[in-house]
């Protein structure tokens, strides 16, 4: 794992409160438990269910509404595993209450969100972090390389989703709600990936289908220009039974891939090759390294919501051509 933190000096664990217990807060509640530097204290879900049925897993964690995560001295860090279109009014309550915030991906729709979340931050002292989990497989190599006006970025992006899977959840259906489909939350990571080397993009384009969910992307093509001057082009769907990721990243001396999850750094004619990290151990290190910070009182290096900006811009603009 690619500068997780895992292992450096013991901390004392802060407290953690997840909200919304679906398919993202058993991936949340499963991963802290992977790290000395955090301790579950609360779960809140609107769905009392959900609480129950989970309740083998809670061990002293109390069920709370949100208004008790507000309130709960024990809670320093309240993750966010809401469908993303309240999120980010969640976000700035929790920080107004002086808890610091793990927000899922996306992190948020837009631009103006993200920029008021990071004003709340600044002004509460306190630290937001995003679940995009996958800047752990990125060589510290790759993000210290300067990357060229003429570099190049093929991402591929294929997982199937079939009608019913948006079924299953009313806020899927909905896409002021979902915040999108395909890139809002699949394809973020890996183009996360390309932006932490690439840097922000100026420029997107191409064409957006939502075949099954008016306003929620199922298939796109996508070109991206990076202030740098280096593009992306990005293919993705869901409407395919196949599964398959894969980013590359060309440029003068120089080659960054991960495919399925394994990175490879090839520069200066010497190969790095990194075996695939289970995805459960990089949403552990998003923790372990979060939570040390929030117990520091420093940043967090890699899981800062203000390195971002980059995919939620185009998040945003995917939304637009979606619409």
């Amino acid at each position: 794992m690619n500068g997780s933190g895992m292992g450096e000096q013991p901390v004392a664990p802060v407290g953690v409160a997840i909200v919304g217990l679906g398919a993202a807060g058993r991936q949340h509640l499963r991963a802290l438990t992977g790290t000395p530097a955090a301790e579950l204290r609360a779960v809140c879900d609107a769905d009392p269910a959900r609480v129950a049925a989970l309740a083998g897993e809670l061990e002293k964690a109390e069920p709370l509404d949100w208004e008790g995560v507000l309130a709960a001295p024990d809670v320093d860090v309240v993750a966010l595993c809401t469908p993303p279109g309240a999120r980010a009014a969640l976000a700035a309550a929790a920080l107004a209450a002086g808890k610091a915030v793990l927000v899922e991906k996306p992190p948020v729709r837009t631009e103006a969100e993200l920029d008021e979340l990071l004003i709340a931050a600044r002004s509460a002292r306190r630290p937001v972090g995003v679940m995009l989990q996958h800047r752990f497989r990125l060589p510290a190599d790759a993000l210290d390389a300067t990357w060229s006006p003429r570099a190049v970025g093929v991402l591929e992006v294929v997982r199937h989703r079939p009608v019913g899977h948006y079924a299953r959840e009313a806020w899927r259906l909905d896409p002021d709600a979902a915040g999108g489909g395909l890139f809002a939350h699949l394809a973020v990571h890996y183009t996360d990936l390309a932006c932490q080397l690439l840097g922000d993009p100026v420029e997107v384009s191409g064409l957006v289908d939502c075949d099954l969910v008016p306003g929620v992307d199922t298939r796109l093509a996508l070109t991206v220009r990076f202030g740098s001057g280096a593009v992306l082009t990005l293919v993705g769907t869901t409407a395919i039974d196949a599964r398959g990721e894969r980013l590359a990243v060309y440029d003068d001396g120089q080659v960054f891939t991960v495919h399925d999850g394994a990175p490879r750094l090839i520069r200066d004619a010497h190969e790095e090759a990194v075996a695939a990290v289970p995805t459960a151990d990089l949403r552990t290190a998003v923790y372990d390294e979060f939570c040390r910070a929030v117990a520091s009182g420093t940043e967090p290096a890699r899981t800062a919501l203000a390195r971002s900006r980059g995919v939620v811009r185009i998040v945003e603009r995917v939304g637009r051509l979606a619409a």
